[in-house]
């Protein structure tokens, strides 16, 4: 005899064949929005920016903190050379 499935009930078998997927997702998510890492010399750095801003036409503040086993903090500025307000004249 065929059994007709209520289409109301519910299907907790789908639930949680969907629920571990979901939350893998979620923690990758999670891990390479912090995971940024530069090596130089060798040496791994964990990256932190701490400031990025416009501060003109074509050009942008970027500060950062590299951490390993001891800090650098890395500020700079950079420029967009195709911008046509943006000149560079020798002194």
């Amino acid at each position: 005899m065929n059994k007709l499935k209520n289409p109301f009930q519910k299907n907790t078998t789908m639930k949680k064949s969907l629920l571990l997927p979901i939350i893998i997702l979620v923690l990758n998510v999670f891990t390479a929005a912090q995971s940024q890492t530069l090596t130089v010399d060798g040496v791994s750095y964990a990256v932190d920016t701490l400031e990025n801003h416009q501060v003109g036409p074509g050009t942008q503040y970027i500060s950062l903190r590299l951490t390993a086993n001891n800090r650098l903090d890395v500020h700079f500025l950079k420029t967009d050379l195709r911008n046509p307000y943006i000149q560079i004249r020798t002194a």
